[in-house]
């Protein structure tokens, strides 16, 4: 890696700026689709593991929400008031985090939609592993 983009990498993980950082770790690589390549296609399971993995953190993020609905306008602004930085994170995580499983989903509809109309076979998603676990 560049020495020139570490200070760029440390300001975006001091900022929580989790898309700056993506952009700055994977630079080209961070508009990249498994569509862009059949081969590194994501299975079906694999896809519903991502899913559920996304699911449990926007569920994580959107903790502070629930707790915010909840508050009065003054005890809103005597929690939040000096820590609006802090909260525009969260927003933003729970925000990103929506757009991801959205597109997850959209990556399964098609495949599922592709499988149940014949147009592909089911066996190119279906990628064995061995787990050790």
């Amino acid at each position: 890696m560049p020495s020139h983009v570490i200070p760029d990498i440390l300001r975006a993980a001091e900022e929580n700026d989790y898309t700056k950082l993506q952009e700055t770790l994977l630079g080209d690589w961070a508009e990249y689709s498994s569509e862009d390549d059949p081969k590194m296609a994501d299975s079906i399971g694999s896809l519903v593991d991502k899913i559920a993995t996304v699911n449990f953190k926007m569920a994580w993020n959107q903790e502070t929400l629930y707790k915010i609905r909840k508050q009065s306008s003054d005890e809103f602004a005597s929690v939040w008031g000096n820590k609006l930085h802090e909260l525009h994170g969260i927003l933003k995580r729970c925000t990103d985090l929506n757009v991801q499983r959205s597109r997850l989903v959209d990556e399964l509809d098609k495949k599922l939609a592709a499988i149940s109309n014949g147009s592909i076979n089911p066996n190119d998603f279906v990628n064995p592993q061995h787990k050790t676990y």
